[in-house]
């Protein structure tokens, strides 16, 4: 048998180490997370070389006393715990005392500290867990860490490590999740002397977001805010339709500290069913905040990884949280945007860059001459005759006017240029109606009330007030302000109320599949096929947990010890959707009653109920049979370019618009959009 020997210290402390540090952003979250329990507000994180030659972290915490430096790289030396007892009532972010230990096993580490009470603060030198240098210093309020030659002592860990770039992005990932849990604090990221990243410390945490995944991400984030069982739920989470690929942008925080967590992913996945589209995941960024003694984060040393005490009113309290907002925020539609056209100075060009108009045009006409002439910019355009230099191809009706005139296809440099300086009065063209008048603006000066257009506002602030023409107007009430000075005149934009009810007007549909309508000022596009879609689901559930039929032959079903314990757990929502059981002995249950409007084999939907409850997938009734109603709703729904009358059109368009919770297909694609006013302006230049 093998001698049994104690290993020596350094040994010991190179294992231990392990655990801990398993690459750069290992040393950057533990050395921050101790930042963050010093009090910081400012921190600052500086990496070179992906953080395997040198890392810095500058903090304006509490500081460290000059005396207290060689304890604080002791293992299992902490400030944070005392007693086992307070391993139940955690709440800050480290608490094991290795991290000091563990990076100076590896690593050659130079330390500056001072508290703010102290004149003097200190300098500590450690390399391989030996000390080197320890003496008194200047510095600021607050503790300097350099951490230089990662794996320095350990080999066999430097060659496992990535690429630089690789390193530096787990680094990056790290401070963004650190910076997303603690928005109240402003972190800078300075990477190879480049500052990468850098946030405000407003204590917003849509303001940290914008900061780490940009403002495009930001914009599409719905707001969180959801209290149950003690279970607060704060945070974001991304609208259906800005759902990823990947589950890379889903971030949890328990008690703010950042875990990986299959219960949280699941409440969040299952509240986007049925408004996601299938292959997507969405993003959040949810705070999860609960009794400290209700989870156990001393699991592993990285303490990413925690146990709830009970699973079912976490997942109960994601899910809810998350369904509350998508219902909240469920008149989000897509907007379409328009590619504004390219100016050109005269016709000329226009052709010259469009040849296949000309082509097009030659195609069509043939027997007509289509060459457009040479620009010349030396003729005069007084000199040019409209009617000499094409002939009218057809006399075509401008709709709108009544009356006829004469086109030409294609014109000239000189005959563009006479054309916009002839008066308008000899062309038959209507006019385009005056725009509507800009919304009236009121002139207060001591109790007047004055109505002013835009046009008139520069006068009646260059002239006295006196002058002004005065209508009545109801008495301002006074709060006890007083003017300062009557002389300027003030200037407020008159708020007109919303009209309640909204008019809606078909206009019609296009390929016999999107129904187009005027609301407002917006034209509203409206997929027919999944919009009637996701009525019809809606309805099918309704009856689904509505209506159940009892069985000529009743089923027994085998199922295993985990599905037996769910099902029974969870009989009373079971029933609820219209499945009627009775359990027996051996994990056998017996099938008695089905919804009616299942038809499938009753031992296949137990089955994959069971598997579901296994999971705590605890939904809303008859959401356990979302897949095959969706292939019902989807069967029995009005399909694309099927012929429909205008009656029916207006009905389901008025339906969809005024009800918020049809956004989304069963399957999960959007079901409207929308152009405004605004944007068909801009595209033709008329805003």
């Amino acid at each position: 048998m093998p001698e049994i020997r104690l290993l020596d210290k350094s040994v010991a402390e190179l294992i231990a180490a392990g655990e801990v540090i398993e690459r750069p952003s290992s040393v950057i979250k533990e050395l921050v997370e101790n930042s963050i329990d010093a009090g910081a507000r400012h921190i600052t994180v500086e990496i070179k070389h992906g953080g395997i030659s040198y890392m810095r972290i500058t903090d304006d915490g509490c500081g460290i006393a000059y005396e207290q430096m060689p304890t604080a790289f002791l293992r299992h030396a902490t400030s944070k715990i005392r007693t086992g007892d307070d391993l139940t009532g955690i709440m800050t972010m480290g608490f094991r005392g290795e991290a000091l230990a563990s990076v100076a096993a590896v690593a050659k580490i130079e330390m500056m500290s001072r508290r703010a009470e102290d004149e003097l603060g200190g300098r500590y030198v450690i390399e391989g867990s030996e000390e080197k240098e320890h003496e008194c210093c200047g510095c600021p309020a607050g503790t300097t860490i350099m951490i230089k030659e990662l794996f320095y002592n350990t080999p066999a860990r430097l060659k496992f490590l990535k690429k630089d770039i690789s390193e530096g992005n787990f680094i990056a990932a790290t401070v963004d999740r650190l910076a997303l849990s603690h928005p109240d604090i402003s972190f800078k990221f300075i990477r190879d002397n480049k500052s990468v990243r850098m946030t405000s410390g407003d204590g917003s945490l849509l303001s940290a977001a914008k900061a780490v995944f940009g403002r495009q991400f930001a914009d599409s984030l719905i707001p969180v805010d959801f209290s149950l069982n003690g279970i607060d739920v704060s945070g974001y989470a991304s609208s259906p339709l800005f759902c990823r690929n990947s589950r890379s942008m889903q971030t949890f925080f328990v008690n703010t500290r950042y875990i990986k967590s299959t219960t949280c992913m699941a409440a969040l996945e299952e509240a986007y069913r049925n408004s996601m589209m299938v292959g997507k995941f969405p993003a959040c960024i949810l705070e999860i905040t609960l009794a400290p003694d209700t989870i156990d984060v001393n699991v592993h040393p990285a303490k990413t990884e925690i146990r709830f005490a009970y699973e079912k009113p976490v997942f109960d309290a994601v899910y809810f949280a998350v369904k509350n907002a998508l219902v909240n925020a469920a008149d989000d539609r897509r907007q379409i945007e328009l590619e504004k056209p390219k100016k050109y100075d005269n016709a000329g060009d226009y052709f010259k860059s469009n040849p296949e108009i000309i082509k097009r045009e030659q195609q069509t006409l043939p027997h007509i001459p289509v060459t457009p002439a040479p620009v010349n910019n030396e003729c005069p355009a007084e000199t040019a005759d409209p009617e000499e230099i094409s002939e009218p191809v057809k006399a075509k009706t401008i709709y709108g006017s009544g009356q006829v005139r004469s086109v030409s296809l294609h014109s000239s440099h000189t005959d563009y240029i006479a054309r916009a300086e002839k008066p308008q009065e000899a062309y038959d063209i209507p006019l385009p109606e005056e725009p509507p008048t800009a919304p009236a603006f009121t002139a207060v000066s001591g109790k007047v009330v004055v109505a002013v257009d835009d046009d008139d506002i520069g006068s009646i602030c260059a002239e006295s007030t006196d002058d002004i023409p005065l209508r009545e107007a109801p008495p301002i009430k006074d709060d006890g302000f007083k003017f300062i000075n009557t002389q300027p005149v003030r200037v407020e934009k008159i708020n007109e109320p919303t009209p309640e009810k909204v008019n809606i007007r078909v206009i019609g549909e296009f390929l016999r599949t999107y129904i187009l309508c005027e609301v407002g000022e917006e034209l509203i596009i409206i997929d027919k096929h999944a919009a009637h879609e996701r009525i019809r689901f809606e309805k099918l559930k309704e009856e689904f947990i509505t209506t159940s039929q009892l069985l000529i032959d009743k089923t027994e079903l085998k199922l295993s010890a985990a599905e037996y314990e769910a099902l029974h757990e969870y009989y009373e929502y079971v029933e609820q959707s219209g499945i009627e059981l009775v359990f027996c002995d051996d994990c056998i249950v017996q099938i008695t009653a089905m919804p009616s409007v299942i038809s499938c084999s009753p031992t296949e939907i137990v089955t994959d109920v069971a598997r579901r409850l296994m999971n705590a997938a605890t939904e809303q009734k008859g959401a356990l049979f979302d897949d095959m109603l969706h292939t019902m709703a989807c069967k029995s729904a009005i399909k694309a370019h099927d012929k429909t009358d205008i009656v029916e059109l207006q009905a389901l368009a008025e339906r969809v618009i005024n009800d918020k919770t049809i956004r989304f297909c069963p399957h999960g694609r959007p079901v409207m959009t929308s152009l405004s006013k605004y944007k068909i302006e801009h595209f033709f230049n008329r805003s």
